[in-house]
């Protein structure tokens, strides 16, 4: 690694830093690039050699955000529990950016941006291990296990992630489990 890289790295983790700051005392279409730079100790130039603007700054942090998800799913082979163990324990370390992300100031749509982002990602998993009942059903099943999880996760990171990730896990797996169960059971009626 050379040091330009590391400085990039640097840089843009100090506006990100600096905007996250911000957008936790204001609406993102409050924030200027001015303040932005006062606060990261940047000049204008070196801000807008990495973003446009600042809405695109926000964009690039939920698109890293939604690259990570992705790529969860691609690089777990090993089953849901640990994928969702992975997953939570990265959310809570995390956590605190993500709600700020996704909080009325920045991306009040954050959650259903990332629903979407895991329903592309996991709804194949559901496919291939789940055969019975129409494509229909089977999407209907999924969006109810994932907007039953997303609830309880949401509900755990307003929290503030007081409950251990394992903890969680087996809760969301139990009932999934016996949502699951209870959809095979009502196609074999």
């Amino acid at each position: 690694m050379n040091s330009y890289d590391a400085r990039v790295r640097y840089t843009r983790k100090v506006i990100e830093n600096s905007f996250l700051t911000l957008l936790q005392q204001k609406h993102i279409s409050k924030i200027t690039v001015t303040e932005l730079c006062q606060l990261a100790q940047i000049n204008r130039a070196t801000f807008y050699k990495h973003y446009a603007d600042v809405p695109q700054l926000l964009e690039k942090l939920e698109a890293r955000l939604f690259d990570q998800i992705r790529a969860a799913f691609t690089d777990h082979d090993v089953g849901l529990e640990v994928f969702l163990l992975d997953m939570l324990n990265y959310t809570k370390k995390e956590g605190m950016q993500l709600m700020v992300l996704g909080s009325d100031n920045g991306d009040p749509n954050l959650m259903a941006k990332t629903f979407m982002v895991c329903y592309d990602s996991a709804y194949p998993l559901l496919e291939k291990n789940l055969s019975i009942g129409t494509k229909e059903e089977r999407q209907l099943l999924y969006q109810f296990l994932s907007h039953g999880s997303g609830g309880i996760l949401t509900q755990w990171i307003r929290n503030g992630m007081k409950e251990p990730p394992e903890k969680i896990v087996k809760l969301i797996l139990r009932l999934c489990n016996g949502a699951a169960k209870a959809f095979d059971d009502a196609k074999r009626d």
